[in-house]
């Protein structure tokens, strides 16, 4: 697996914007990771071959975001809760205790 990213890594659109932080297999992402738009995280979680899979959360603006499982790059599952900022504080300690990654 020559000159293929494989751990812990930072893909970058240009020298200044960062795409993509987290775990590589084979230069796909797989793992835990986080996916930057515009310089601004837009996605915290697991990925899978490449893909948003597992559980991770997604901001809507600057008033919700959305909490839950993602399978092949799409929302699915059970687990979701769309919140809004005022409640965003009193479950940010439960949110944590997901994934590592969800501290916005």
């Amino acid at each position: 697996m020559a000159n293929k990213a494989n751990g812990f890594g930072i893909s970058y659109l240009n020298q200044d914007l960062i795409n993509y932080q987290g775990d590589f297999i084979n230069d796909k992402r797989h793992g835990i990771g986080i996916d930057y738009l515009e310089g601004k995280i837009s996605y915290k979680g697991e990925f899978k071959n490449d893909g948003r899979s597992g559980v991770g959360s997604i901001l809507y603006g600057e008033n919700a975001f959305y909490l839950g499982e993602w399978k092949t790059g799409m929302q699915n599952g059970f687990v979701k809760y769309l919140i809004y900022f005022s409640i965003l504080i009193v479950l940010k300690y439960k949110i944590y205790l997901i994934t590592k990654y969800l501290d916005f």
